[in-house]
């Protein structure tokens, strides 16, 4: 019965990890490098704002998956935003992607060459 029920959970995780691949993607307008429901071992992982603080404040609101950085812009910002959206609009406008292995290979690169002058942060 523990397998049944290990397998079954797994599933249900599964389908849910799917529904909010999908989900992530209707809610983003602009034209995509790629579908992405079509990578079948693609997971969802969490999301949130990334802020560039060096030259620049620029803040970007990202999808973080197991194989796929996916950087976004929010169409409208604070109290406005719900006035401007309406139900059938997509509130994230699509910037750009990147591979989780090349974000491996970034990082790699800037913590050897400068251990301390960088600030990291998850989200």
């Amino acid at each position: 019965i523990k397998t049944v029920a290990s397998y079954v959970n797994d599933r249900k995780r599964l389908a849910e990890s799917l529904q909010e691949v999908f989900n992530v993607q209707n809610k983003i307008s602009g034209k995509l490098n790629e579908n992405l429901a079509a990578n079948p071992s693609r997971r969802y992982m969490c999301e949130g704002t990334l802020s560039f603080i060096h030259k620049s404040n620029k803040k970007f609101y990202c999808f973080l998956f197991n194989d796929l950085l996916l950087i976004t812009k929010k169409k409208y910002e604070g109290a406005i935003s719900n006035l401007m959206l309406r139900d059938k609009d997509k509130p994230y406008k699509f910037v750009s992607q990147i591979k989780i292995t090349n974000i491996t290979k970034v990082i790699e690169n800037q913590e050897q060459t400068n251990k301390n002058s960088g600030k990291y942060e998850s989200f």
